[in-house]
């Protein structure tokens, strides 16, 4: 038996549930969560659901930007993050992390680009130069 990964079975739900109202998309997935139940895949349903959402936002033409930062950004510098990466905030969601590992600074990330100005990049960037003899 093939045992698809969450994000192949996030689409078939999609495909499922895309032509639907709410109340039967709703049926739909509770039906779809059973049958994964029913195959022992129970675990994957918290994966497999937030891929779904990335399957929706993205056949809606949204994009995903995930923020990651040592401490909680505001809406402010968010609108900033996601005007850097060259996108309109009507067509993005935003995953905000924090990640005190950072130290300060962010790493903001969509499919395609990664804008990362974190202290820890810095440290590990000067850190390689100095290995490298490149900073004197």
């Amino acid at each position: 038996m093939v045992k698809l990964k969450p994000r192949e079975l996030a689409l078939v739900l999609y495909r499922l549930t895309a032509d639907l109202d709410q109340k039967n998309a709703a049926d739909m997935v509770g039906r779809f969560a059973r049958a994964l139940s029913q195959k022992g895949m129970s675990a994957e349903l918290p994966r497999v659901l937030d891929e779904y959402e990335a399957v929706c936002d993205r056949e809606s033409g949204i994009k995903t930007v995930t923020v990651d930062s040592a401490r909680q950004l505001d809406d402010l510098d968010l609108s900033k993050v996601i005007k850097a990466l060259g996108l309109a905030e009507e067509e993005v969601t935003v995953k905000r992390r924090e990640i005190p590992e950072l130290i300060g600074g962010l790493r903001a990330r969509t499919e395609d680009k990664v804008i990362d100005v974190s202290v820890r990049r810095r440290l590990a960037d000067l850190r390689k130069n100095l290995s490298a003899g490149l900073v004197e």
